[in-house]
């Protein structure tokens, strides 16, 4: 009886062993397809329209200058750090943080009074009339 005892329970560790075993190999899954890249789009001395409280042409100058409508004298700074772009006019009284998607900007702006709204920029095909370089 004692013996049978033992047995039963060297059979149960060993099974319990087995079925807390860790496989030696996970199994295989592969990884997800790279991405492909977005092609860069240099925003440097580029025009975009956009639909918003008023109809705006705003003007990326080289410099990191901003202007929009017909002015030559930027009001507003740009950066751009990849597909990402932030800007701001009049000493930040408004901003705007979004991606650039192809020939559209889309993104968030804001202003110090506290409101928010989604802007949508798009490169036009013929580049708006505004500040000579």
């Amino acid at each position: 009886m004692l013996r049978t005892f033992a047995y039963s329970f060297a059979c149960l560790a060993v099974a319990m062993g087995i079925a807390q075993a860790i496989p030696a190999r996970l199994p295989y899954e592969p990884p997800d397809p790279p991405k492909p890249p977005q092609a860069f789009i240099e925003l440097r001395d580029t025009a975009w329209a956009g639909i918003e409280p008023a109809d705006r042409n705003i003007f990326f100058h080289s410099n990191g200058g901003l202007s929009y409508g017909i002015a030559q004298k930027p009001f507003g700074t740009w950066k751009q750090e990849g597909n990402t772009v932030y800007f701001e006019f009049n000493k930040r009284y408004r901003e705007f943080r979004g991606t650039i998607e192809g020939n559209t900007i889309r993104g968030e702006s804001w202003n110090t009074a506290g409101k928010r709204w989604q802007t949508r920029l798009h490169r036009p095909s013929v580049p708006p009339l505004g500040p000579l370089p």
